[in-house]
């Protein structure tokens, strides 16, 4: 399975990131990209992140 999630200053996806490692799933691969630093002050995505879910691989 593959998630994707943007990565706003907000910092929803630590809500999702935290949920995964409470689900107990143990082959679980994530990969961010950052585009500019985080700023509370800014709009917009400042990145975004992909999730692999059980992959073939490992």
């Amino acid at each position: 399975m593959l998630i994707w999630y943007p990565l706003l200053p907000a910092g929803h996806h630590h809500v999702l990131l935290d949920a995964l490692k409470a689900s107990g799933i143990r082959k679980i691969w994530r990969s961010e990209l950052l585009l500019r630093e985080p700023d509370a002050q800014a709009h917009g995505m400042y990145g975004s992140g992909m999730l692999v879910i059980n992959p073939p691989w490992g």
